[in-house]
């Protein structure tokens, strides 16, 4: 399942956190590698049966919404979608 279709507002604050850490820390060692995501959005992560996020779609590309224009394919626009992504992870959180 993508970190899209998962997030519910009765997912446990413990675990939003885990995937906010594991996606952050992802996109930190690619841009320490010197590589680009180039298409960050929630849907761009998969959750797997251990519930941890799995960055995929390296192919470029951006989806409006998640990242400008401008900045597609660049280190910005990755953290401008990494950004949205953390907000999309902690949006629906219980109250």
């Amino acid at each position: 399942m993508t970190l899209e279709g998962i997030v519910s507002p009765n997912t446990p604050k413990p675990l939003r956190q885990r995937w906010a850490d594991q996606v952050t820390s992802t996109v930190r060692r690619l841009h320490e590698a010197e590589i680009v995501w180039g298409d960050a959005k929630a849907a761009n992560i998969l959750v797997d049966v251990n519930m941890d996020a799995w960055v995929i779609d390296f192919g470029g590309g951006f989806t409006q919404g998640w990242v400008q224009r401008e900045n597609a394919g660049t280190v910005e626009g990755d953290s401008q979608g990494l950004a949205k992504i953390v907000d999309h992870i902690f949006a629906s959180s219980e109250t």
